[in-house]
């Protein structure tokens, strides 16, 4: 994911730190230890979803991926409005992504 509302082309790409946040969804990881690890659920989001909105299994694992923000809060908070607890994510760590790396 990136912070700054995708890749497309002709935009440049934002000023700010770079976030890695750790994200996994809740009731996707219920359904698979209730039902297995071959299943589509139906989450609610758009976030990763396929062509009918179905989350995949793989959401159950924790996921890392990268937002673009001027600070940590600003960072979950973009995190939030692109997983939503209400829809099943959950955010388990924000941390600043070392430029050297």
């Amino acid at each position: 994911m990136e912070g700054y509302g995708g890749g497309a082309a002709g935009r440049a790409r934002p000023e700010g730190t770079r976030y890695c946040v750790g994200v996994y969804n809740a009731m996707v990881r219920a359904l698979v230890r209730e039902l297995g690890d071959d299943l589509e659920c139906d989450a609610g989001t758009n976030a990763d979803a396929d062509t009918n909105g179905h989350l995949g299994s793989y959401w159950a694992e924790l996921h890392h991926e990268e937002v673009i923000a001027e600070s940590v809060e600003q960072a979950r908070r973009l995190a939030s409005r692109l997983y939503p607890s209400a829809d099943g994510f959950v955010i388990t760590e924000v941390r600043a992504i070392d430029a050297a790396a």
